[in-house]
This record gives C-alpha cells, structure tokens and sequence, in this order.
C-alpha cells in the first residue's frame, strides 16, 4: 500500500509541475491557407495552470528558436481537462513562408513541429527562416526536462492502474 501512496503522490506532482501539451496537428511540412479553418490538435492538459488553463493563447510564430518571432494571435484554446482540438484561422497579413504554432501554456510554451503557410495573395514573398524547434530531452543540462517526461510517463501507469 505504501508503493501505491507513493506512485500516487509522484503522478500527482509530475502533473502539477508539466505544464506542456504536445501539438500533433499542423505536423511537420503540412501547408495550411491563410483565411482557411485548420484543426488544432494535442494531447495532455495543463490544468496545473488553473483558471488560466481555459482560455490559452495560440500564436503563429517563425525564425530560429534562439530568436522566435512573434506574428500574431490566432486563437484561444481551453487545455484543461480532456479538450484536445480547436479550429483556427491564420490571418491574410501572414506572408508565405515556413511556421511554428505557439500556445502558451506554463511554465513553458509548447510548440508545433515547423509547417507551410500558404498565402496566395502574397506569393513569392516566404519568410522561410526556419520554425522553432521545440527544446530536446537529450544532450547535458539540468535534466529536468527528462524528470518531467519520465514523471508524465509514471503518471500514465498509475493513472492506468486506478481505472
């Protein structure tokens, strides 16, 4: 009984601390329209953030992730609980070119993999610099990031054995 308490109580403390959901629509080289509704998919919740969990800021962002630029706001979405897909709508000023999609949950932003935006009233005019790069897990560091991932992956188990 102790070693349930136990797995319990670190499920429990990984989902407070992983704020981060994990964006699996736009994937990598998809092309979305400008003016167009696309699907915004994920998966897990940040419920942690608390009341601030449903009412989330979706970005359009672009350029390297040491310096990611801010384009514009194209939503909200509520990752609470077991909510995991919104429409969107990329604004007509967006030029062509390649693009990351940035929510911003804490106590880190989670990022989609780089993607295609596609305006045709401004062809010709990419601002292909590359999307962001959402950090690794691997190479030296603190290893919190690997805690975290580790911790959300006990928390599946124990959330498993509970149903």
């Amino acid at each position: 009984m102790k070693f349930s308490a136990a797995i319990v109580a670190l499920a429990l403390a990984a989902t407070a601390t992983a704020q981060k959901i994990a964006i699996s629509n736009p994937t990598k080289g998809s092309r979305w329209e400008v003016g167009k509704p696309q699907h915004l998919i994920w998966s897990g919740n940040c419920a942690g953030m608390g009341a601030n969990a449903g009412n989330v800021s979706i970005q359009i962002v672009n350029g390297p992730s040491t310096s990611v630029q801010f384009k514009g706001e194209i939503g909200k979405l509520d990752c609470s609980g077991s909510i995991s897909t919104t429409t969107v709508t990329i604004g007509t000023d967006i030029e062509s070119g390649e693009y990351s999609i940035r929510v911003l949950t804490l106590p880190e932003s989670s990022y989609s993999p780089a993607f295609d935006v596609v305006n045709p009233a401004l062809p010709g005019t990419p601002t292909t610099t590359g999307a962001p790069k959402p950090p690794t897990t691997t190479g030296t560091g603190s290893g919190a990031s690997k805690v975290v991932t580790g911790s959300m992956a006990i928390a599946g188990v124990v959330a498993a054995m509970l149903l």
